[in-house]
């Protein structure tokens, strides 16, 4: 990676909200430096959710307007693996401009 394409990355993601020149500043300055590989983890398993007694003890925040993933969906799934978890989906913001 490098600063520009991080900077573009940005752009894309929060549909060129208004960020901190700073922090901007700051996060494309990380591209400057090497790292190792990315690593995502899987969803978790049947098996692994059903330790959680439905969600009782699970939030989750969802930014609406984010691109990495559709936060409706995201939270639907999760509604019906853990349906007493707490869900809030926040008025407005992505997941780089949530304050």
């Amino acid at each position: 990676m490098n600063p520009d394409r991080q900077r573009r990355f940005l752009e894309w993601e929060t549909t060129h909200a208004r960020l901190d020149d700073s922090w901007v500043q700051m996060y494309c300055a990380g591209a400057r430096f090497p790292t190792g590989k990315t690593i995502v983890p899987g969803r978790p398993s049947a098996e692994a959710l059903s330790t959680l007694d439905g969600g009782k003890a699970v939030t989750t925040i969802f930014a609406p307007h984010s691109r990495a993933h559709d936060p409706v969906h995201v939270a639907t799934c999760i509604r019906a693996e853990l349906p007493d978890s707490r869900i809030i989906m926040l008025r407005n913001g992505s997941h780089h401009t949530v304050r």
